[in-house]
């Protein structure tokens, strides 16, 4: 498949319908992350506090490093791969 693959953890696929991944079109990582809710629309409130921001409880990684939210601009190509990781947060 073309475009950049998505590694969707366990806690979010009854959002994707049990799908582990998914294949989306985008240049940048974040037009990737709206694709994935653009397919799935009951994720948006799971990946994100507003549309702008990522939950604090995630981490999102391109091809293994991890992307802070503000390098969401960040340009991706075909192959690359995007993996949604849960954090454990607390006080």
């Amino acid at each position: 498949m073309t475009g950049v693959q998505i590694h969707i953890p366990p806690f979010l696929r009854s959002y994707t319908e049990n799908m582990s991944q998914d294949y989306v079109g985008g240049s940048t990582i974040m037009e990737c992350l709206m694709g994935l809710v653009g397919r799935f629309p009951q994720l948006e409130s799971r990946l994100f506090d507003n549309k702008d921001h990522l939950r604090r409880d995630l981490k999102i990684y391109l091809n293994k490093s991890q992307i802070h939210p503000r390098e969401f601009s960040r340009p991706v190509k075909d192959g690359d791969k995007l993996y949604i990781a849960g954090v454990i947060v607390g006080g």
